[in-house]
């Protein structure tokens, strides 16, 4: 049993974001690639060789639930295993140096740069995620207040976040250049991460730059700016869970060291 064609319009209607559609869609074609049926056998014998290839443990959840959702639009009754509680690790975000570095250089490693300057810079101080970019319309983007207002969102609710001067002087001159067509960028999701991913490499990043990178460094940057103001930040990124936004409060070893300097060399004066 595969139909595909219908289980992606029984995700339209049953999932939230754009992104889980594509994504579990596109792992239940994976899985028929090298299955013919859906049964227990095929669905222990799949996940199996997915924890032997080494694949992740968020990558295996990624994995499972998509096949939850297939045996859930099927009808089918499968035990399925529970799910993999994922190592915690600091993830790799940047900081605001980090991002002017690249709006500094981007014209050098892209096409159509004031786009994606302008998109980079909002996803960086506004921490939106890569749906609500490509939802997004230049009447929801207020350039007096300094603000955007996010209507699509994972958590069904519409929200306000910040930008700041220079994402304003970077988009208003994009929004010069181009006039609103698809959406307030004219962008979709794959040309956001292809661009992305090509800047990570040519930034030379020992981590690949994702979308969602800019979200975790906009929580690192903001839980900074308001001395760890959780409430805020969390409303600002449109978390369903403070225990989320806490997570961000980590910092690296590195960081912790060069806090630690700055402390002794005060001292030192």
């Amino acid at each position: 049993m595969r139909n595909l064609d219908e289980f992606n319009n029984w995700l339209t209607l049953n999932k939230e974001t754009n992104n889980t559609i594509k994504t579990y869609f596109n792992k239940v074609k994976t899985f028929f690639n090298f299955n013919e049926e859906f049964n227990q056998e095929s669905v222990e014998s799949y996940l199996l060789s997915r924890l032997n290839n080494g694949v992740s443990k968020a990558t295996f959840n990624v994995d499972l639930n998509a096949l939850k959702s297939y045996s859930e639009f099927s009808n089918i009754e499968i035990n399925f295993p529970k799910n993999k509680t994922p190592d915690k690790k600091l993830q790799p975000y940047l900081k605001e140096n980090d991002l002017h570095e690249i709006i500094n250089k981007i014209k050098f490693m892209v096409g159509n740069h004031e786009k994606y300057s302008a998109i980079l810079s909002l996803m960086f101080y506004s921490g939106l995620r890569i749906e609500e970019i490509v939802n997004l319309k230049r009447t929801d983007i207020n350039m007096v207040d300094e603000s955007v207002l996010v209507r699509e969102s994972k958590s069904k609710q519409a929200r306000i976040c910040p930008f700041t001067n220079t994402t304003i002087s970077l988009m208003k001159i994009y929004f010069l250049r181009e006039r609103e067509i698809s959406n307030a960028f004219n962008t979709t999701d794959g040309a956001v991460r292809q661009v992305v991913a090509k800047i990570g490499k040519m930034m030379g990043y020992n981590f690949q730059l994702h979308p969602h990178t800019f979200r975790h460094s906009a929580c690192h940057f903001w839980l900074k700016e308001t001395n760890n103001n959780f409430n805020v930040v969390q409303q600002i990124l449109g978390h369903s869970d403070m225990a989320i936004t806490m997570m961000y409060a980590k910092i690296s070893n590195s960081e912790a060291m060069e806090v630690v300097q700055s402390i002794l060399k005060r001292k030192k004066k």
